[in-house]
């Protein structure tokens, strides 16, 4: 197909990103590395989504890159995509992770390991609540994406094992639905830390809803975890409007940010919670508290003021309903 839209326009500088992706799909790594640079060298087309030709580009390129262990190489391709299109989540993330493998790399014992607790601010309620908070890193490889970050927390420990609650979109890619690859969590070492990579533990997807459902979920199994990360406190009941509620997330890679927000209601078409809040990418799965720290929701959705003439709507499954499905699961939390 692609071959045949350049036959056709040798300009289209799409195509040559297109068809790169497939001769990598093949394997076949020095000819999409070509083509790749082939549209580098055409003038950007930044019309296309979800971001210009040149981005996608110098990501894929990027990706390629990483995969043959061309780790500085592909740093550069990544900062470069970066600069053009700042908003680009894959290029931004595949640049951070190929920061954090290049520093394993050259250092491989300069890491926060997991014990490390010097960081965690003692005095700080938050401090146990954030440590039941973990950020999660998953590699999505169709359209050469890369890595995307979301949220979980903790729903239920025994002994070593841990189990977290996200959405089913944190780990399973919303174009190919396939499960992403280096399932991976990350749980919080604390503030001001030094500038160095952080151990994480391997993750799997051990239940997940199905695509035609009306629940985005997905239930994590890791083992490894610190032993004072612990389920979080839910609170099962009703949820009036405008009750000022508190979100703790990813969103935009600030890692473990606190948002308060305010409820505006329960949507009567499918029961969801309704917040006056505007989410960015790396919220979904965030955990949403009343007052007390009690977690009555979790984070699905958001609508920015770029989609509605609003200042952003936040979505939320009612914890009951996230309870409900754990029980179908045959998980019983505390």
């Amino acid at each position: 197909m692609y071959r045949r839209a350049l036959a056709l326009d040798d300009k289209y500088v799409n195509a040559y990103n297109g068809l790169g992706l497939v001769l990598s799909d093949q394997k076949k790594l020095k000819e999409a590395e070509e083509m790749y640079r082939r549209a580098l060298d055409l003038p950007d087309n930044t019309t296309g989504t979800p971001t210009t030709a040149h981005t996608l580009a110098h990501n894929n390129l990027g990706r390629l890159l990483q995969e043959q262990g061309k780790l500085e190489a592909a740093i550069a391709e990544f900062e470069k995509a970066t600069k053009i299109d700042p908003k680009f989540e894959f290029a931004s993330n595949n640049l951070q992770e190929a920061r954090r493998l290049l520093s394993l790399q050259q250092q491989p014992e300069q890491i926060i390991a997991l014990n490390n607790t010097k960081y965690l601010p003692q005095e700080d309620p938050l401090t146990r609540i954030k440590r039941s908070i973990v950020k999660i890193s998953v590699v999505f490889t169709g359209n050469a994406k890369g890595t995307a970050y979301g949220t979980g927390y903790v729903v239920k420990r025994r002994g070593t094992t841990v189990w977290i609650i996200t959405n089913r979109h944190v780990v399973v890619d919303r174009d190919t639905e396939q499960r992403g690859d280096n399932l991976e969590v990350e749980p919080y070492y604390g503030e001001n830390l030094p500038n160095l990579p952080r151990d994480r533990v391997v993750a799997k997807i051990i239940h997940i809803t199905q695509p035609e459902e009306n629940l985005d979920l997905a239930l994590l199994e890791v083992t490894g975890l610190p032993d004072d990360i612990s389920p979080l406190t839910f609170h099962q009941g009703e949820i009036n409007p405008k009750t000022r509620i508190s979100i703790i997330g990813h969103p935009e890679s600030k890692d473990w940010s606190k948002y308060e927000a305010i409820t505006i209601g329960i949507q009567s078409s499918s029961g969801n919670l309704l917040i006056d809040v505007s989410l960015a990418v790396g919220g979904s799965g965030s955990p949403v508290f009343d007052q007390e720290m009690r977690v009555i929701g979790l984070m699905f959705k958001t609508i920015n003021e770029s989609q509605i003439d609003s200042p952003g709507i936040g979505f939320a499954y009612p914890i009951d309903r996230v309870l409900q499905k754990l029980a179908q699961w045959q998980v019983v939390v505390p």
